[in-house]
């Protein structure tokens, strides 16, 4: 890399040299010297996320010391948020949270998932969001210690998924000192110490919090490009937000799919199955007798005896790192639960699956 060009500079300077050169030196920014580098050498890429993290829910001890001081206090005079989303551009190395009903807007630095084998950034793009629980201290870490890299600074996960189906991706500290702006990390999305603090207090309490990732640079309702110390004119409460074309529009609607939450048996089935409804619990289902249909992307599911109607099996999904355990299912737990075979010949069967507990 030339003497005197970090790779912040080298972000800002995609647009003014060759692109193809600006990925040969930001190449050199992809090897972090951090405590958190990771190679697969198999695959020859970068890991997912963190590694750390698949499977793992019995936080809040694995990830808070209660004999450790926290580094950190919550700054004085942090405005209220009604509504908070948040945009990440992967072009502009950008964090951007915004609350269209209060008018807030702050954008952040950031340095996001180094570039893989495609020339491409390594976080994954998509519409996504924090956890419906506000009070499990495993999506929403306060002091995150292990590994030790973290320095007890707040971990934000999101529900980005890695390729096993773990939600290993977040908002946390920058590991380095200062934060390396650019294409550094393992995916997730790296902020100063100070940024996430900020972050963190302003979003923790509001559950779902759309999380939008998008290759291109994002820009605002005006038209304009949004950056760091740019004034950004914000889209309208009830505006339809135009994403990059990596992403496309956001529809928060869920697929009504099993296990999809749901409130009406309209939200249940979108996809053309009329034998889908709203279970009492909270979450799409529909009867079955011995099996149950999957889907792309979903956990795995398994019929099981509805305990709220005697001698009716419906389905449910099994315990996965896609539905982080349940804890994205409404009214539901890590459970043991026969197979209701009914009049099918499936075989006799012991799932741990997502039902009442």
């Amino acid at each position: 890399m030339p003497a005197g060009v970090g790779c912040d500079r080298l972000v800002r300077m995609r647009r003014a040299v060759p692109s193809s050169l600006v990925l040969a030196l930001l190449a050199g920014c992809a090897a972090d010297p951090s405590p958190s580098s990771s190679f697969d050498e198999e695959n020859g890429d970068y890991f997912e996320g963190h590694a750390y993290d698949e499977g793992r829910t019995d936080a809040p001890l694995d990830f808070e010391k209660a004999d450790l001081a926290s580094p950190y206090s919550i700054p004085e005079g942090l405005p209220t948020l009604a509504r908070p989303e948040i945009i990440v551009s992967l072009a502009n190395t950008t964090v951007h949270l915004f609350d269209r009903e209060t008018g807030f807007s702050r954008v952040y630095p950031t340095g996001v998932g180094a570039l893989g084998s495609s020339g491409r950034s390594i976080t994954p793009t998509g519409h996504f969001a924090t956890s419906p629980d506000t009070s499990d201290r495993w999506w929403y870490v306060p002091n995150r210690w292990e590994p030790a890299y973290f320095e007890g600074y707040p971990f934000l996960r999101i529900t980005a998924e890695n390729s096993r189906g773990y939600n290993t991706y977040g908002l946390h500290g920058p590991i380095t000192n200062p934060l390396m702006r650019g294409y550094v990390s393992h995916g997730c999305m790296r902020m100063e110490k100070t940024d996430l603090v900020e972050v963190w207090a302003m979003v923790r309490s509001h559950a779902s919090t759309p999380v939008t990732i998008q290759q291109e640079v994002e820009l605002d309702a005006a038209g304009n490009e949004v950056d760091v110390d740019t004034e950004v004119t914000l889209w309208g409460p009830e505006d339809t937000i135009a994403y990059g074309a990596s992403v496309g529009p956001r529809d928060d609607r869920p697929v009504g799919f099993v296990g999809d939450p749901c409130t009406t048996a309209e939200d249940c089935g979108r996809f053309g199955d009329p034998s889908y409804f709203c279970h009492e619990a909270g979450f799409c289902t529909l009867n079955c007798q011995g099996y149950c249909p999957d889907r792309a992307d979903y956990a795995s599911t398994f019929c099981i005896s509805d305990p709220s109607e005697i001698g009716r099996g419906v389905c449910v999904q099994r315990v996965d790192g896609r539905n982080a355990d349940c804890a994205l299912i409404p009214g539901t737990a890590p459970v043991d639960r026969e197979r209701f075979v009914g009049t099918s010949t499936a075989p006799p069967a012991t799932e741990q699956v997502c039902a009442a507990p």
